[in-house]
């Protein structure tokens, strides 16, 4: 879904080439997609909008999932082709122009498939075994993903969006546990109030305006920031509803955005993920941008609490959910920045954050802080290849511990990525991407002995959306 006029009408000629080879690359991806397995993190890749106006996903998109100029805007205004429809070649306006779900035919169902399947080779050294620690390698297929996903316009200013994970138990990947099915993303978006474009409102599950966007990266490795909390954080444990700030969470979003490109977003949340709060207050989060030529900069702060004290049932054997109180609080604060010099992108992000003391138990509590950053470039082969080369360096430094007698550097992580995603099938109806990705991760005093652990991946997949 990319707009460039001069690719001949967005890759026209590449269209009919892969429609002569199509049924031969189809079955062998299909086929592939089946006996492989491993799946990703989730990104946001709707191929049902490419079935309801027409077109390639070409337009919105340079390799699935990463958005070009023209699929961030449409995402901004809630999947509306409202007000967009002038920066379309002349050819397709038209098409455009009928997005009103009543001027469609009866039998357009919004609704598209992913699944990301292939092969991975993992070795992890440092981790604890009945014989001590040891080092794991693990090669294997499997399918660890699939997620159907609705969404479109429901009105004139009411868009939706829903994405769910149906279970795998049978035939999961095994290295994290079982998809046991999910409602990961619910929500529903109202545009334009007070006809204005600076007030837009988004209820439900929704994924927040994080800088760097979890759910349409282009690596499966994930960014470790998004979820970093010192040891010992009450805030972090080894289960689902550990904080992520990047995956989606349950609550409001306002955002808006101005003809001169600013654009901001504000969310109140429950700040456990998309479950429910075991907590009396809320956690918030903001984020500005404005662009300057072809590149953006932002700024972004995330707020919020966790109890030290709930209600329990009865014979006080469960704490209830919803009545966590004697909150503490803890705050990331960072800047963010896209620069563009084609074929070159670099994504820059940089944070600091803390927690306070009453978050962490231990001998000698104290407030624990910390700093991080993201380094990501991409190169794109549009032209030549449709394809992407990603290299991306991922660090975090702790510059106090919440137990004063923890190791300063416990916890500090380096993690280096190198992928590259190619487009090995392209129609208006389906994309098949095929992923290739190394990725070292070491995090420093984390084994049970105190050692520093090193986890290495190779992965090799398809990325299949129709």
């Amino acid at each position: 879904m990319i707009h460039r006029s001069a690719e001949a009408a967005w890759g026209r000629v590449r269209r009919e080439e892969n429609s002569k080879r199509g049924p031969t690359l189809l079955w062998a991806g299909a086929l592939v997609t089946i006996l492989l397995g491993w799946a990703s993190e989730d990104a946001l890749a709707v191929p049902a909008l490419t079935r309801k106006f027409d077109i390639g996903c070409q337009h919105c998109h340079t390799i699935p999932p990463e958005l070009n100029d023209f699929g961030e805007r449409f995402k901004d205004h809630g999947y509306r082709a409202a007000g967009l429809v002038e920066a379309l070649p002349e050819e397709f306006r038209e098409q455009f122009s009928q997005e009103d779900p009543e001027d469609l035919h009866p039998a357009y169902w919004p609704i598209s498939l992913r699944t990301i399947a292939g092969y991975r080779l993992r070795s992890s050294d440092h981790q604890s075994t009945d014989a001590g620690e040891a080092r794991i390698k693990t090669r294997t297929f499997g399918i660890d993903r699939l997620e159907l996903v609705w969404g479109g316009v429901a009105a004139k200013q009411a868009s939706f969006y829903v994405a769910y994970r149906p279970p795998l138990a049978n035939a999961a990947f095994g290295e994290r546990p079982d998809q046991e099915g999910e409602l990961e993303l619910a929500w529903v978006r109202f545009s334009g109030l007070g006809g204005k474009a600076l007030f837009n409102l988004k209820l439900g599950s929704l994924e927040m305006d994080v800088p760097v966007s979890s759910r349409r990266r282009l690596t499966f490795s994930d960014y470790p920031l998004y979820r970093y909390f010192p040891r010992g954080s009450a805030v972090a444990d080894d289960s689902d509803s550990a904080l992520n700030w990047s995956d989606p969470q349950l609550g409001v979003e306002l955002m808006g955005y101005q003809p001169s490109g600013l654009r901001y977003a504000v969310a109140v949340i429950n700040g456990t993920n998309n479950r429910g709060d075991s907590n009396t207050a809320f956690d918030y989060f903001g984020r500005v941008s404005h662009p300057f030529r072809a590149h953006r900069v932002g700024a972004f702060g995330y707020w919020g609490t966790a109890p030290t004290q709930f209600q329990t049932t009865a014979l006080g054997t469960q704490n209830i959910a919803g009545t966590g109180s004697a909150n503490q609080t803890f705050y990331r604060a960072g800047l963010d920045g896209d620069l563009r010099v084609e074929p070159i992108r670099l994504l820059v992000l940089g944070l600091y954050g803390s927690d306070a003391s009453g978050l962490f138990g231990g001998a000698d509590p104290q407030e624990a802080t910390f700093a991080g950053a993201i380094v990501e470039v991409r190169y794109d082969l549009l032209k030549d290849w449709d394809a992407v080369l990603i290299a991306r360096y991922d660090i975090i430094r702790n510059s106090a511990q919440g137990d004063a007698l923890t190791p300063k550097k416990t916890g500090d992580l380096d993690g280096v990525t190198l992928a590259a995603r190619y487009t090995f099938l392209a129609t208006r109806r389906l994309d098949v991407v095929l992923h290739g990705e190394y990725s070292h991760v070491q995090t420093r005093l984390t084994s049970v002995d105190g050692n520093d652990q090193n986890d290495n991946r190779l992965t090799v997949a398809f990325d299949l959306m129709m």
